[in-house]
């Protein structure tokens, strides 16, 4: 097994990234955190699609996040870090 190279804050910054349930507990502090330090985030949630917590997706959107449907419409790029959790 090899050593990876250590990954810097900007390489995290410079990377496109969607999250897969944005809105939930773990996902949304992450999505905020990388937005934070200048990430494009965009992501998708069912609750959105189920119209509960408008007003949290809603402040998402106006933050600059991009809001998909939960559908995998929001994967645009081989580029795009996707984040998932089975939680």
């Amino acid at each position: 097994m090899t050593d990876a190279p250590p990954i810097s804050a900007d390489d995290l910054a410079t990377r496109d990234w969607f999250f897969c349930g944005i809105g939930g507990s773990g996902m949304l502090p992450l999505a905020l955190i990388l937005h934070g330090m200048g990430a494009r985030v965009a992501g998708s949630d069912r609750s959105r699609d189920q119209g509960r917590t408008p007003e949290k997706f809603a402040w998402l959107e106006s933050l600059g996040f991009q809001m998909f449907a939960q559908d995998g419409s929001g994967i645009a790029s081989a580029d795009q870090v996707l984040v998932a959790s089975a939680a």
